[in-house]
C-alpha cells in the first residue's frame, strides 16, 4: 500500500516541527510511529440491476501515544458506501 498525498503533507509539517524544536532522531521516530493500527476488511456482494458484483470496504483506526490520556475518536472508512443514506427517523 503506498503513501497518500495527506500522509507525505502530514510528515512534512512534522519534520518542520522537529526541526524548530531541535528534536532528536529517537524521538522523532517514537512521535511518527502509532502505538496501534487497526484494519479491517469487509467483502459486500451487492446487487444491482440484476447483476451481482462483490465490494470490499476497509475501514482503519491509527491510535498514537496515549500518554496525555485515554485514545478518543473514531473509525474511518476509505471511501462512502455506494447506496444513499437513509432518511433520518420521524419524530
Amino acid at each position: 500500500m503506498g503513501i497518500c498525498a495527506a500522509d507525505e503533507t502530514h510528515r512534512r509539517f512534522l519534520e518542520r516541527a522537529f526541526e524548530r524544536l531541535g528534536l532528536a532522531a529517537d524521538l522523532r521516530r517514537l512521535l511518527l510511529a502509532p502505538f496501534r493500527e487497526t484494519r479491517v476488511s469487509i467483502p459486500l456482494k451487492l446487487r444491482w440491476d440484476g447483476r451481482e458484483t462483490v465490494r470490499v470496504y476497509t475501514g482503519f483506526r491509527v491510535q498514537h501515544n496515549h500518554a496525555r490520556g485515554p485514545f478518543r475518536g473514531a473509525c474511518a472508512s476509505t471511501r462512502p458506501p455506494p447506496w444513499p443514506r437513509p432518511a433520518p427517523w420521524p419524530a
